[in-house]
């Protein structure tokens, strides 16, 4: 999993140019730029002792000189965390925030090995764990489905899937394999409930906790704006979970097995969802047991410790395909992570892992 992640650059492998094409180091008084960074949704940093450095200024920082907690801090969170606790190697790196990259193969003059959370085959970034693990509670989560067993005895649920999400649609229609393009594909599938009846599905927009959601078997998963972290919540819940056919990928996609983890649903359309409960529901034992092979893959693989050590391996096996050293004195506008985080970051606990609970 973490080979195919580095597969492009094994041939050539990084060089300090690809870094300066997509995350420019500060140059000047970084305190000029209004994200903190010049360029605001990909970060320039440096591993050094343990201590991860901002070497592009800082994050993103335009409310007020000051920065709500976001996606990109919980992402180098659990970089910062993962050093401290396995100890990572000294190297340059670069982080992207935003739902997906926009940097395709040899765009902007060159590679650029970005660490991301979601991406597409034809996309080169390197994938990280999503910062909605700690901003979320994932671990919490895990644990809450391990004491009370994922809600309601599996006997008692509802055999139809469910899905509530927001209406969040892709910046391009999506297409099935038969070609049918779908604008919105969370607006489709809400509507399929309203238009077709409740017999299979219970599709909808209105608040609906996760907890809430366990009285059903199956669960729905779609593609946001890009990779959606439902994903790996449902998981932890022992739901079966319909996982829309989609190329985006997370780091631990890879690792997923389609009738093993989850059953693929959308290969011909929306109407499709509708064959595959019927399915389900006459094999039930078959259903159960993909759920509880999701819920063992999360909590052995997507917990702190799990993800923990993919970063570690990630960075040894990056820190291989280096072509440069660095150190901090390369760079003499900097702030480390956890300065960036005191000085910069209005939140509502010190704690980076401390989010809302699901």
């Amino acid at each position: 999993m973490v080979f195919d992640n580095l597969r492009p650059w094994f041939a050539r492998g990084i060089t300090k140019a690809d870094l300066d094409v997509c995350a420019p180091i500060a140059e000047g008084d970084a305190s000029k730029y209004e994200n903190g960074t010049p360029n605001g949704q990909q970060f320039r940093l440096l591993l050094h002792g343990n201590q991860v450095l901002i070497t592009s200024g800082g994050l993103r920082r335009n409310n007020g000189g000051h920065a709500q907690e976001g996606l990109e801090y919980y992402q180098i969170s659990q970089i910062q965390d993962a050093a401290r606790r396995f100890g990572l190697p000294d190297m340059e790196f670069a982080v992207g925030f935003g739902d997906i990259s926009r940097i395709r193969g040899e765009d902007n003059g060159g590679l650029c090995p970005l660490l991301i959370y979601c991406k597409t085959p034809s996309h080169y970034d390197i994938l990280i764990p999503d910062g909605q693990f700690t901003q979320y509670l994932f671990d919490e989560w895990v644990q809450k489905n391990r004491e009370d067993e994922g809600g309601p005895k599996w006997e008692e649920k509802e055999a139809k899937a469910v899905g509530r999400w927001h209406e969040y649609c892709a910046d391009a229609p999506q297409r099935d394999r038969s070609g049918k393009a779908v604008a919105c594909i969370r607006r489709a599938y809400k509507n399929h409930t309203r238009d077709k009846g409740d017999e299979y599905t219970a599709f909808t927009d209105e608040a609906l906790s996760l907890s809430d959601q366990r009285r059903w078997k199956y669960s729905l998963h779609l593609d946001g704006l890009g990779c959606s972290n439902r994903l790996q919540k449902i998981m932890a819940t022992g739901q079966t979970i319909l996982k829309q056919d989609s190329n985006l990928q997370e780091f631990f996609y890879g690792a997923l097995k389609p009738w093993v983890h989850y059953v693929p649903t959308g290969y011909n359309g929306v109407e499709e969802i509708d064959w595959t409960v019927q399915f389900l529901r006459s094999n039930d034992d078959l259903a159960r047991a993909i759920g509880q092979n999701a819920r063992q893959f999360a909590s052995t693989h997507l917990v702190e410790e799990g993800r923990s050590c993919y970063i570690k391996v990630l960075f040894e096996e990056m820190k291989k395909l280096m072509r440069f050293e660095s150190n901090p004195g390369d760079f003499p506008h900097k702030i480390s992570y956890d300065e960036e985080v005191e000085k910069h970051v209005v939140m509502e606990t010190s704690h980076m892992g401390k989010g809302p609970t699901i």
